[in-house]
């Protein structure tokens, strides 16, 4: 009999196909993310943009051009308004100055009447913009920080779903479906493919697999860089199959969800729902239950964890779907072997 991995891993490669048709005609709805922007290629400089309601708020760091004892002082400027069409932002860059220094008593900082640049951002996707100073286009894109650089890391930690039931009230009527929970833990690397695994989880107040969870309720995902997406199978009961498209940001997710049974069944995109998803304990903690999480849980049950592989190599570039489709098949068949050595 084949293994709930083997199953899951075969299906996955089937809804993948189905899933990029998908994303190759979607689009969604650009909401900027808060946090800290940069251009990797020009480190050093970078811009924090807060985004409330549809008013921007941003400051950028860089450099005095003229020289003060042979070097170029850091300086700050500020600029804010209201955002065009959710996603173009123009205003006037101000330089601030004269203000309190760390340690010494308040003063309240002047607007500098001789310097100020005109600025105008774009942004492309909630994560990339393109800002124009003066008529200078830089790219930029979120500064992301917490993963080394390793897509499949980002996935990791506790995942609380939204599902718009009315976005396809035949997918609630057949599921009566509209919120799941998702944990992720295990990077697994075979071979130079990677496979990112965890569980589904009842308790909201829980943030990582138990041994339960991992047995009722397996979850596997893989990443295809070629629309930057993760795939996601979960073994929902013993006649079905719940799977989801998931296009990820830093700490927030979207994409499309269906159930479906395991005997014959496929992902349907007439059938599935499309949901939200925001990351609600981090992939420390799912791991080890220290880090950012929901408030202090009770109850703690002891987590046997797999044997974790170190970050995995850098990706393979220039192979067709074919080849993709033959490496991620490798992947899960291999690991079948190694998650029945651990059960």
């Amino acid at each position: 009999m084949e293994s709930i991995t083997k199953k899951l891993g075969t299906l996955l490669l089937v809804v993948t196909f189905s899933f990029n048709a998908f994303a190759e005609d979607s689009s969604s709805i650009i909401t900027p993310e808060s946090g800290w922007w940069w251009n990797p290629d020009e480190s050093g400089t970078g811009y924090a943009i807060e985004i409330q309601d549809n008013i921007a708020f941003l400051a950028t760091y860089t450099y005095d051009p003229i020289e003060k004892d042979g070097v170029r002082r850091p300086i700050w400027f500020t600029a804010s308004g209201v955002l065009i069409d959710d996603d173009v932002y123009e205003g006037e860059l101000l330089l601030v100055e004269d203000g309190q220094c760390i340690g010494c008593a308040h003063q309240a900082p002047t607007i500098s009447s001789t310097e100020g640049h005109d600025i105008r951002i774009e942004f492309l996707s909630r994560t990339t913009a393109e800002v124009t100073i003066d008529g200078e286009v830089t790219p930029i894109q979120r500064f992301e920080f917490g993963w080394g650089g390793d897509i499949n890391k980002k996935l990791l930690g506790e995942w609380s779903l939204t599902i718009n039931a009315s976005s396809n009230f035949d997918f609630y009527e057949r599921n009566r479906l509209t919120a799941d929970m998702l944990v992720f833990d295990e990077l697994v690397e075979d071979d130079g493919d990677i496979l990112i695994y965890g569980c589904r989880i009842d308790n909201i107040n829980q943030g990582y697999c138990t041994d339960e969870d991992t047995e009722n309720s397996l979850a596997i995902a893989l990443y295809y860089p070629e629309s930057d997406a993760f795939y996601i199978v979960v073994d929902e009961s013993s006649l079905e199959w719940r799977a989801y498209w998931m296009s990820l940001d830093t700490s927030r997710a979207s994409g499309l969800a269906d159930q479906f049974n395991k005997s014959g069944g496929s992902f349907d995109f007439d059938e599935a729902a499309g949901f939200l998803a925001y990351r609600s304990a981090s992939g420390s903690f799912a791991q080890t239950q220290t880090g950012p999480a929901k408030p202090q849980i009770s109850g703690v049950q002891e987590l046997t964890k797999m044997a974790r592989a170190t970050a995995p190599p850098a990706p393979r570039a220039n192979l067709t779907e074919y080849e993709k489709q033959q490496l991620a098949q490798e992947a899960f068949t291999k690991l079948q072997a190694k998650l029945l050595e651990n059960r």
